[in-house]
């Protein structure tokens, strides 16, 4: 189908039965959709649409669904996206992405798709937006070696600043310093802070292989990043290190804030109880809803790290997981869940009395 493409009649709105909580589902397709990555808001600054990913087509592309009516515009074609890749703009005009080995922009207005970089023979992850919105920060992967580029959203060229003697997964601006990025690595030592200018590389809270380390973020636009100690709870450490502060002991599993920092959001596994409503300072949790995603992967019913042989399986497939994030205006929580047969794509209303 090509970009411009619309679809209709797939919008529904629930009440969750047990936290009376309206849940509206935006997709309804056989398809697999999913939400943007839980470090990144799916929904636009402006409040108007939520991006999110679909391969409905047969291969995978951007898809925006307006908030306001039923109908959802296919942002991309060709299928060759990187799914968990795209970040909305800081000002809800276009969205940044990978597709291949280039980095991709598309207008929401105009749906022209620009390429601001292509790194020839190398494959891409995601992309993350430093504060101003002026440079997007990628992992380039080539010949077993990864490394760490920025590339101007303006079109105007990127630098590869570092090459980690290591593997690399994610990586994020730091949002109050946009010389700081913060990326994550094997299981042995999870989170590391490297500054755009190639030095001060460093682990950031120092583990060894008995704690499961993972699925870290910024809290809101602060230098404090949060964690999960898979099996025992919610943590927080700020960026130059020190002592790590437990948020809460539940079990949260993909933890983001929202803007301001005020409230987190995390889905939950072993056990399932709901989507987690957290507040950083004393760590009170509130279920929002119930995703009642089936949360695949063989070692999430386990509290201790895979030993041996790591496949797609192990962790995933990610489509499968809730995924939360906040709206820009934190007055909703997208997630993912495939509780129907195929994963579709959802937006859960805060309520006022909530922080």
């Amino acid at each position: 189908m090509p970009t411009g493409a619309r679809f209709t009649g797939e919008r529904h709105t629930s009440i969750d039965g047990r936290t009376g909580v309206e849940v509206v589902r935006f997709t309804s397709a056989d398809a697999i959709h999913h939400t943007l990555y839980f470090t990144k808001p799916s929904v636009t600054a402006d409040g108007e649409r939520f991006v999110f990913v679909s391969d409905r087509d047969g291969g995978w592309n951007l898809f925006a669904a307006s908030l306001d009516a039923d109908e959802i515009v296919q942002l991309t074609e060709g299928g060759d996206l990187n799914p968990f890749s795209a970040v909305n703009s800081p000002d809800g005009t276009r969205v940044y992405f990978t597709a291949g080995n280039q980095v991709r922009s598309v207008r929401l207005d105009t749906l022209r798709v620009s390429v601001l970089a292509d790194f020839g023979d190398a494959s891409l992850g995601g992309c993350s937006l430093d504060a101003s919105g002026a440079q997007i920060v990628t992992v380039v992967r080539r010949g077993g070696s990864s490394e760490l580029a920025t590339v101007r959203t303006d079109g105007m060229g990127y630098s590869v600043f570092y090459e980690p003697p290591r593997e690399v997964g994610y990586v994020q601006f730091c949002p109050a310093d946009s010389g700081c990025v913060l990326y994550s690595s094997g299981i042995d030592q999870r989170m590391w802070t490297a500054t755009t200018r190639g030095i001060k590389d460093r682990p950031l809270y120092l583990h060894d292989t008995s704690q499961w380390i993972t699925h870290e973020s910024w809290l809101g636009q602060s230098d404090t990043v949060i964690f999960t100690r898979w099996g025992y709870g919610l943590l927080a450490i700020d960026r130059n290190g020190g002592t790590a502060r437990t948020i809460t002991r539940q079990n949260a599993w993909h933890a983001s804030s929202r803007r301001d920092g005020g409230m987190i959001v995390a889905d939950t596994v072993l056990p399932d109880v709901g989507l987690l409503l957290i507040d950083p300072t004393d760590g009170r949790t509130t279920v929002l809803c119930h995703p009642e995603a089936t949360s695949q992967g063989t070692r999430w019913g386990y509290d201790t790290p895979e030993a041996g042989t790591v496949t797609a399986e192990t962790y995933g497939p990610q489509w499968t997981h809730p995924h939360p994030a906040f709206s820009p205006d934190g007055r909703w929580v997208s997630f993912t869940s495939d509780r129907t047969g195929s994963a579709q794509v959802y937006l859960a209303r805060v309520p006022d009395s909530v922080g």
